[in-house]
Order: structure tokens, then sequence, then C-alpha cells
């Protein structure tokens, strides 16, 4: 069984949760919000992307429509995570592998 970590922008939704729970089968799914890091400071937010890297992957869950705000941010911060595997799901839903 596959360990994923789910970052959000936001905390998700019902929609959202049903949506994960649909496309991302047969796996052990932690979920964490940029929302809830935020007040943590830049350092603790950088130690945390640094404690992703045990999983075995990343998906970047921009549900937000101003996620072009942050997705340099989550792009930097996942250089601490060091994965290859990172898959980034837009708000309307479209997924796909972060090359």
């Amino acid at each position: 069984m596959k360990n994923i970590i789910f970052i959000s922008i936001n905390r998700l939704n019902d929609e959202f949760l049903r949506f994960i729970e649909k496309n991302f089968k047969d796996s052990k799914n932690t979920f964490v919000s940029l929302f809830e890091l935020k007040n943590k400071g830049m350092g603790e937010i950088i130690k945390s992307f640094i404690s992703y890297r045990k999983y075995d992957q990343v998906v970047f869950i921009f549900n937000d429509e101003l996620y072009r705000l942050v997705e340099a941010l989550f792009y930097s911060l996942s250089l601490c995570i060091l994965k290859l595997n990172i898959t980034k799901v837009l708000h309307d839903k479209r997924y796909e592998k972060v090359p």
C-alpha cells in the first residue's frame, strides 16, 4: 500500500475528499494544508516538508482558483522533499505529474 501525502492550499472540502477517494484508491492518505502550517513560521514549514520524504507520493492540491499565487512556493518547498513522484491537482480536478 502506497503512502501518499496531499498538500493543499486550504483545508479540503467534502467534494475534493470524494474525488481523492475515487482517484487515489488503495493508498494510505495523509492531508495537510498550507493554511494550517502558516502559523508555524517558515522554518517549521520547511521542516514539515523535509519530513514528507517518507511518503511514496506527494500530491499538491491547488484547491483555490488563485493557486498561481502560491504555485512557485509549492514547487520551491518541494525541493525539500526531493521526490520524483509529485502530482498536482488543479481546482477543476484535472491532475497531472509534475515534471
